[in-house]
């Protein structure tokens, strides 16, 4: 595997007589990303690094002048300098301008050492720290039992010595570098010289550090430099360099300002001076390039945001955030919820000029990014809370379990409203189309003489299927909300000092169950609109489902109006009466539709006869959607032919009794007088 590696990696000679550039974070992902560092394998990485420096310095132009034989050195030193090694002793070499410009592989060399003594620095700290989780003790070669301490003081070293090579790569890089790797160069000093003060707890330094880094790295993201070409590549840079600034770089230094505010070593308005301090010394250190300069400044403007973790208040608790790697995922999360209220804010103003379905993809994608760290920071606590359940209980044990179920609940509370944001907006969005198509079908049945029935069956069937998508919108709906009832860390807390436990009134249990009422009457009402749609023509149960959906509306504003301090009050208040009226429109409809039933004239309410309302008065015929009280123009009517002969004539017209028209034929019957009429009756 290591040969075929190596033959992949096969450094090629590259001549260069002047500035030369080298992609440094392009480079370093790829290398990163295909050896082991995707998975935390650092051993990995650190042993990849060090056969890629053993084919950098035996390439064949420097191998003379990169390769650690020193023999023939040696030979012309004197015996006293011999004795530490003899001839294979190591001797320093020192190297000119004239050199570093010779040849791409005196920059690649300290590039590539600044990364093996990083990775060797976290192979030995994951190393320990995943047997210190199995209860082993960790043993160098000789077999000895190696301390926490030693085993720090050993990684810390070689994180120093990769932040030395990154001064020394950022030296030799201002000599004979382009402005761009000059640039890149700056970004990566600053990381790992903020890597190495975070381990060693110096926070201020790692604070300074990573915001001149995080202050590059969005500068980068912003636009490519040198060429300025508008390509795919260029894209993917930008991309990259944004990805690394706000998901690797902008987290860490956050933390760094959560324990200098948390160990009381600075303030936000001292943070906000070293920042400020530390972009004054970026300015000035890029002076020579004034695009990046313009870009800075530009940046500049933007304020970090300095937020704290250390605690978070649930359902009435302050409850201590403990765990490193939840105060890190918070911060993400909380960097991403921002990221996702801009896309909503820019997604609304881009409806207005015909963008928003690539607004709709970009606010969709945020949605989901939002949803995983929210998983991941669940996976986190739960891990913590499995962790203190396998203990024996007792007061301090039950205190640690509370806490991490009340943050269990905290995190699983803030996706699930996330979730019930989301729902509650397609819902109002097609409430309010269903609202519109009505006034627009009122509008126009009302403008025409007479409808098609064939169009007016395809609006009853696109109502009925607008009335199932909001039910089904709203069973999701009421699915969160009973979930939010039942949420861990309600309840009593226990009291670490006392092995009772402490009563709580929780407010947040009251919120829930009015929401749940709330989603149950909308959820309700809908449905008795789907059985009362002419498609299902269930008009009793329609009006049995109105009838509920009206109880629960009136047990939900009383609810709402119990908690004061629930979100959006007043319009929540405000909705539930409206819903009341609704319903009662609802209902009264129904009723009339299950009394023509009744009377055996439905069918004459589902199609258009196409009369208006002065034709129809004596029957029962709702006219359909024909909404007309006279014909205008008047239409044609039928009428008698000589209608005045026939008025006057139809004052003498009687009917004839019977009795008397048939002695009237009898009396005028004429008597046969031949021979056989006496047979013949004639």
């Amino acid at each position: 595997e290591k040969v075929e590696c190596e033959a992949e990696e096969s450094e090629e000679e590259i001549l260069v007589p002047s500035n030369f550039s080298i992609p440094i974070h392009t480079l370093l992902d790829e290398a990163q990303s295909s050896h082991g560092l995707v998975q935390n394998d650092y051993a990995q990485y650190h042993a990849y690094c060090t056969r890629r420096l053993d084919r950098l310095r035996h390439a064949k132009d420097v191998r003379r002048d990169l390769s650690h034989y020193t023999g023939n050195q040696n030979k012309s030193k004197g015996k006293q300098q011999q004795k530490g090694g003899g001839k294979h002793a190591f001797l320093p070499k020192t190297f000119s301008v004239e050199d570093y410009n010779r040849h791409i592989n005196f920059a690649m060399v300290t590039l590539f050492s600044s990364e093996r003594a990083w990775a060797h620095g976290m192979s030995i700290k994951s190393q320990f720290a995943a047997q210190n989780n199995n209860s082993n003790k960790m043993k160098d070669k000789t077999n000895h039992k190696s301390s926490p301490g030693s085993v720090r003081k050993h990684y810390l070293n070689r994180l120093k010595k990769a932040a030395k090579w990154s001064l020394k790569l950022d030296e030799m890089i201002n000599t004979v570098g382009d402005e761009k790797t000059k640039i890149e160069v700056k970004c990566y000093r600053g990381w790992i010289r903020g890597s190495c003060a975070l381990e060693m707890g110096h926070w201020k330094d790692a604070c300074s550090e990573f915001h001149s880094a995080l202050t590059i790295c969005r500068a980068l993201a912003i636009g490519e430099y040198g060429d300025g070409k508008k390509n795919i590549e260029a894209l993917e840079m930008r991309d990259f360099f944004n990805a690394r600034a706000e998901n690797i770089i902008q987290p860490l230094l956050r933390y760094c300002q959560y324990e200098l505010q948390a160990g009381g070593t600075m303030t936000e308005e001292d943070i906000t001076a070293l920042f400020k301090a530390a972009e004054t010394e970026a300015l000035e250190s890029y002076s020579g390039n004034h695009k990046l300069k313009a870009k800075l400044q530009s940046i500049q403007q933007k304020k970090l945001k300095t937020g704290t973790m250390g605690r978070i208040h649930f359902r009435e608790k302050d409850v201590p955030v403990e765990n490193k790697d939840l105060k890190v995922a918070l911060l993400k999360i909380a960097d991403k919820k921002t990221d996702l209220q801009q896309k909503i804010a820019s997604a609304g103003k881009g409806k207005k000029h015909g963008v928003d379905k690539k607004n709709r993809s970009n606010t969709d994608a945020k949605f989901m990014i939002l949803l995983s760290e929210y998983d991941d920071a669940a996976a986190i606590v739960s891990a913590d809370l499995k962790e203190y359940m396998s203990m024996k209980s007792g007061p301090a044990v039950n205190a640690k379990r509370f806490d991490r179920e009340c943050l269990l609940g905290y995190v699983k509370f803030e996706k699930l409203k996330l979730l019930m944001m989301r729902n509650e907006k397609m819902v109002d969005e097609l409430r309010q189309k269903d609202k519109a198509s009505t006034v627009d079908q009122k509008n126009e049945y009302t403008s025409e003489a007479s409808g098609e029935s064939s169009d007016q069956q395809q609006d009853v069937e696109a109502e009925y299927k607008r009335f199932e998508q909001i039910a089904h919108l709203y069973d999701a709906l009421m699915q969160d909300a009973r979930a939010i009832v039942n949420l861990p860390g309600g309840g009593d807390s226990p009291s670490e000092d006392q092995g009772g436990m402490e009563q709580v009134e929780d407010e947040f249990v009251l919120e829930a169950n009015a929401h749940v009422l709330r989603i149950r009457a909308l959820r309700c009402y809908y449905l008795g609109q789907m059985y009362g749609s002419n498609v299902v023509g269930k008009y009793s149960e329609a009006i049995a489902l109105f009838g509920q959906a009206s109880s629960l509306a009136h047990q939900a504003a009383e609810e709402i109006a119990a908690c004061q301090d629930i979100e959006n009050f007043d319009t929540l208040i405000e909705s539930m009466v409206d819903l009341e009226k609704d319903i009662e429109g609802a209902k009264c409809k129904a009723e009339a539709h299950a009394y023509l039933v009744k009377l055996g004239s439905a069918g004459a309410t589902l199609g258009d006869c196409g009369r208006s309302l002065i034709h129809r008065l004596d029957d029962f015929d709702s006219g359909g959607k024909t909404y007309r009280l006279v014909d205008i123009p008047p239409s044609c009517e039928t009428i008698t032919c000589k209608p005045t002969f026939f008025d006057i004539a139809n004052n003498y017209i009687s009917e004839m009794p019977i009795d008397e028209l048939q002695m009237h034929i009898d009396n005028n019957k004429k008597q046969s007088k031949s021979l056989l009429g006496w047979f013949l009756g004639s």
